[in-house]
């Protein structure tokens, strides 16, 4: 699950016509994967890939009603230096 918060404006013709806060809880998927690469003995680089999907509500949540009941992606790359035991 993903937690929306939204809090704002609306405007109406370039004037601000209401206030609007709320908070929305909606599915989410986070795919990821990674890999190890063995560098020397026990060091390994590590790189990491992952994605965060959420769609947003169906109706009046955000502001521009284009974002109604889309998906939208955050994807994430990481690279690190590991050491195991």
């Amino acid at each position: 699950m993903a937690r929306i918060d939204r809090t704002g404006i609306i405007f109406d013709a370039g004037r601000p016509s209401a206030t609007q806060s709320d908070i929305k809880f909606v599915p989410a998927l986070a795919p990821a994967a990674g890999a190890d690469i063995r560098l020397r003995g026990r060091w390994f680089l590590r790189g990491e890939f992952r994605d965060f999907l959420y769609r947003t509500p169906g109706v009046g949540f955000v502001a521009s009603e284009f974002d109604w009941n889309q998906w939208h992606s955050n994807p994430t790359g990481i690279v690190s230096l590991v050491y195991r035991r």
